[in-house]
C-alpha cells in the first residue's frame, strides 16, 4: 500500500479517494485547511508557511511516504513541490511553480518562449491612485499577480472603475496581505524576483474563445489529455459550462499542443500535471496563452473519465510516486 500526502485537499479530492477502487492500494494523509470555509480559514491569521512545512518535513522524515501532491492552486501546489524536493520524492521544480503562479513573471516567460502567443501586460501596486500611475492603456483586463478562482479579475474600461474595484476596507486589505504572504515568503527563498505578489497586472483584452488544455509532463515529455471549451455567460468572464470534446478545428488543436510543448519545455516543466488556458480568436487565428496552472484541474477530471474512460486521478497518483501514467496511452489525441 502506497502512502500519499495530499496538501490542502479539495472536495473533489476527498470524493475521488472515497471510491472503493483505492482501498488497499493507497493510504491518503491530508494536511492543510480549507481557505473557503469557516472556522478552517481562520487559520490564515496565524499561518506560517515555514513552520507548516517544517512540521511536515520532520514528520515524514520519520514516517514512510511514497508521494505528495496538491490540486490546490493557491497554497498547496507550491508547498507540495517544496516538500517533494526536500523529501526526495517526485515533483515539480518549486522554481518553475513560482514562475507559473506569479502572473507577471509568467507572462515575461511566455514572451520569451512563445512570443506570438504572449499577451502584453504591465504590473502595478494596489495603491495606484491616478491614471498616470497605471502603466497600461485602457480598456484592459486587471487581475492580481497571485490569485485563484478569478478573484478580483475583471475588465476595466475607465480608471474610475479601477478605483472602485480597489476600494477595500482595512480588514480586506489585511486578508489580501495574509493570502499572498506564504507565496511571497517562498518566492524570496527560491528566487531573486523583485516584484512581490502584492501587486496586480493590467493586460491586453484577448478576443475570442477560451479553452482549457489538461495534461502532464513525465521525464520532460508532455502528454495532452484533451482540450475543453469554456463557455461564458454573455458579456461576462464567468463560466457557464465546460464542453468536452471541444469543437476546435484539428489544426487549432495541433497548434495549441505545439505551443504547450514549447512553453513547458522552455520553462523546464519536466514533471507533474498542468492546466493551460488559451484564448483563440477565430477571426485572426491567433492563439494566446491566458495562464499556466501547475496542478491538475480536479474539477474537470470527471469529463475525461465520462468521455474517454481516462482516470486523471490515477495518472496523478502514478506521477506522485514516480511512475509513468500507463492509461495516458488511451488518449491518442487532444480533442
Amino acid at each position: 500500500m502506497k502512502r500519499i500526502l495530499v496538501l490542502f485537499p479539495k472536495e473533489w479530492d476527498r470524493l475521488e479517494f472515497a471510491r472503493p477502487e483505492y482501498r488497499g492500494r493507497y493510504e491518503f494523509v491530508y494536511a492543510g485547511f480549507d481557505l473557503f470555509r469557516f472556522p478552517s480559514n481562520a487559520r490564515l491569521a496565524t499561518f506560517d508557511v515555514f513552520r507548516f512545512l517544517s512540521r511536515l518535513l520532520e514528520r515524514f522524515r520519520r514516517e514512510r511516504l511514497h508521494g505528495v501532491f496538491s490540486n490546490n492552486e493557491y497554497f498547496g501546489a507550491l508547498m507540495a513541490a517544496v516538500l517533494a524536493e526536500k523529501l526526495g520524492l517526485p515533483g515539480t521544480d518549486p522554481r518553475v511553480v513560482i514562475t507559473a503562479q506569479h502572473k507577471f513573471y509568467a507572462r515575461q516567460a511566455f514572451a520569451r518562449i512563445v512570443p506570438e502567443a504572449a499577451a502584453r501586460c504591465a504590473a502595478f501596486p494596489y495603491s495606484v491612485r491616478s491614471r498616470a500611475d497605471l502603466p497600461f492603456e485602457l480598456p484592459c483586463f486587471v487581475k492580481p499577480v497571485r490569485a485563484t478562482f478569478s478573484v478580483l479579475a475583471r475588465r476595466i474600461d475607465r480608471f474610475e472603475e479601477l478605483q472602485r474595484h480597489l476600494a477595500f476596507w482595512p480588514f480586506e486589505k489585511w486578508v489580501i496581505k495574509r493570502l499572498v504572504k506564504p507565496f511571497n515568503d517562498l518566492m524570496r527563498w527560491y528566487t531573486d524576483y523583485a516584484l512581490d505578489a502584492h501587486h496586480l497586472i493590467a493586460e491586453e483584452i484577448l478576443p475570442g474563445m477560451q479553452f482549457n488544455m489538461d495534461g502532464y509532463a513525465h521525464e520532460g515529455r508532455v502528454r495532452v489529455l484533451g482540450i475543453i471549451a469554456e463557455n461564458l455567460y454573455p458579456g461576462t468572464s464567468a463560466f457557464r459550462s465546460f464542453e468536452y470534446p471541444s469543437r476546435l478545428p484539428a489544426e487549432v488543436r495541433a497548434r495549441m499542443t505545439a505551443l504547450a510543448e514549447r512553453l513547458l519545455g522552455g520553462l523546464g516543466y519536466r514533471h507533474g500535471f498542468f492546466n493551460l488556458e488559451f484564448c483563440w480568436d477565430p477571426v485572426s487565428g491567433r492563439i494566446a496563452v491566458v495562464e499556466l496552472n501547475p496542478r491538475m484541474a480536479s474539477q474537470l477530471s470527471y469529463l475525461y473519465e465520462c468521455v474517454d474512460g481516462l482516470r486523471p486521478y490515477e495518472m496523478l497518483l502514478a506521477l506522485a510516486t514516480g511512475e509513468a501514467p500507463q492509461a495516458a496511452a488511451r488518449a491518442s489525441r487532444a480533442r
